[in-house]
């Protein structure tokens, strides 16, 4: 499966389109619990609570995907914030109008903790080195205004992240990362300068631009940013650092940051770039290991969002091709299918999978002449595609070859119990025949051993799952031959001739052609 990295580029500009766009299919079954790798015990303990529906601190949510912080770090970090917040909760300042008392807020942070933009930085670096970027400007101002109870919107325009301050009435945009003119009233220059760049970043069209007035513009295109909440904040952090990994060419980094990226925030966005970073990961691994049974498994769970169901069929096909039929190892082989089913739940690609494991299976030990080992699942094979071929004959012959070494009643038992257990088979003519021989067999035994008892019941079941000649099912004629003959003996030796010419006659329906029937008859009138 080829992953083609002019993709990435694409999605860094679908991301900032779609980030806050209605969820066309969160599932939360795409990354399950103990399949990510978190960077310290804190983190794990965040997304623990998440996961369990307790809401962790939105600063620990923030602040928990650097490796060196702890929880005690994140705890006197927190007292950073609510000590330059507390300045603020001064009468003076809360009498202060919205538009003043945001812009002595924002003047106070940018020049006590925020000192260089750098991109891709975490968010505890505006605590050990004062460096910042849009994203962790951004929730440093959300956590100020949370302790101020002052109301604000996040906001996501393409490659931008912002905030907005009292947003049901002054409507103050807070620049996070413009320390000369942070806060902004919508003047028309700002109006004109947000346009221009749509259109030059041609989101909107020359048409569209010079044939609509400039607040008409404005109104349908700013006021459709997106509004993300903490959570999707958190959730832009991780993707960053995918994006970075992912530059990098550190594609399992990557991978387990999209992971996190999507469990804050599992929109259409975040599912892409999941699937792009699992299908990137998984296209640098060796087939002949488990982890990328393992791989292909999460990706099976994006059958219809993504993944089509050929495409998984082939990645197992490959898997295949290599464990079983290269490496013969039957062990690997299978635990990957085990893994790799336990994921899918769409049915129709689970009896795919499904059929080509079990056939697979069972071809491989009819090679080996291990013909019982290949029952059942020659047998599963065929039950999930009873019209094909191959798989018919593969079962057909496992059973018919294992059959040599097992006795009469053995023989029968088992052939009836696959004749209960499937009965399209007896659609079949080969299967048909050979349960119509079973009971051949056993009557042919019974009245050979003088249980007549017996014998007179195998052959009443036989003439009544057959009750008149097929012309198709020519390979049984020895069969009743030899069983009908047996049987015309018995009588024969008891003297009851009016028995014996009953049965060599009802033999002879089924058989009209055959010499031994014919001459014991002739012999008998």
């Amino acid at each position: 499966m080829k992953i083609h990295l002019f993709m990435l580029a694409i999605l860094s500009f679908f991301i900032l389109r779609t980030n806050g766009f209605a969820q066309e299919f969160p599932d939360t079954s795409l990354v399950r619990p103990g399949e990510v790798v978190f960077v310290s015990s804190f983190e794990q303990q965040v997304f623990a609570e998440l996961l369990e529906n307790n809401q962790p601190s939105w600063f620990d949510i923030f602040i928990c995907n650097d490796s060196l912080v702890t929880q005690a770090k994140a705890n006197e970090y927190v007292k950073v914030i609510k000590e330059i917040a507390g300045r603020f909760k001064t009468d003076y300042y809360l009498q202060m109008n919205e538009k003043k008392k945001i812009q002595k807020i924002y003047a106070a942070i940018h020049e006590e903790m925020l000192g260089k933009y750098t991109p891709l930085v975490p968010f505890s670096s505006i605590f050990t080195s004062k460096e910042y970027h849009c994203v962790s400007s951004s929730m440093l101002y959300a956590l100020v205004f949370d302790e101020l109870n002052i109301p604000y919107q996040i906001r996501t325009i393409p490659g931008h992240v912002y905030l907005v301050a009292y947003p049901s009435s002054s409507y103050i945009v807070v620049e996070t990362t413009d320390p000369l003119h942070g806060t902004l009233i919508f003047d028309q220059t700002f109006k004109a300068k947000y346009i221009e760049y749509l259109r030059d970043s041609k989101l909107i069209s020359k048409e569209e631009y010079y044939h609509s007035s400039l607040d008409s513009l404005f109104n349908v295109h700013f006021y459709k940013s997106n509004v993300i909440d903490q959570k999707g904040l958190a959730s832009i952090q991780y993707i960053n650092q995918f994006y970075s990994s992912f530059e990098d060419l550190h594609y399992r980094d990557a991978l387990e940051n999209q992971k996190k990226a999507w469990l804050l925030n599992p929109d259409t966005t975040n599912t892409y770039l999941l699937l792009l970073s699992l299908l990137t990961d998984y296209s640098q691994l060796d087939k002949a290991k488990p982890e990328c049974a393992r791989q292909l498994g999460v990706l099976t769970r994006f059958a219809g969002k993504g993944m089509n169901s050929d495409e998984v069929i082939g990645e197992f096909a490959q898997i295949t091709q290599k464990q079983l039929l290269y490496e013969g190892d039957t062990e690997l082989y299978d635990s990957s299918y085990q893994i790799v089913i336990s994921n899918i739940s769409d049915t129709s690609l689970n009896n795919e999978i499904t059929f080509l494991y079990n056939y697979e299976r069972g071809r491989i030990l009819c090679s080996n002449l291990e013909f019982e080992n290949a029952i059942p699942y020659t047998l599963i094979a065929y039950k999930l595609k009873p019209r094909n071929i191959d798989a018919k004959n593969n079962f057909i012959l496992a059973l018919t070859r294992s059959l040599e070494t097992k006795s009469p009643e053995e023989q029968f038992y088992l052939v009836n119990r696959i004749a209960d257990e499937v009965p399209v088979l007896l659609e079949d003519n080969l299967f048909a025949q050979l349960r119509l021989s079973m009971y051949l067999m056993m009557m042919d035994n019974s009245f050979y051993e003088k249980d007549a008892i017996m014998g007179e019941e195998y052959r009443k079941q036989f003439e009544t799952f057959y009750p008149q000649r097929n012309s198709k099912f020519l390979y049984m004629e020895k069969e009743i031959s030899r069983a009908y003959g047996t049987a015309s003996s018995y009588y024969f030796r008891l003297g009851r001739n009016d028995k014996t010419r009953a049965i060599l006659e009802k033999g002879l329906e089924y058989a009209p052609n055959d010499y031994n029937l014919k001459n014991r008859l002739n012999a008998v009138k």
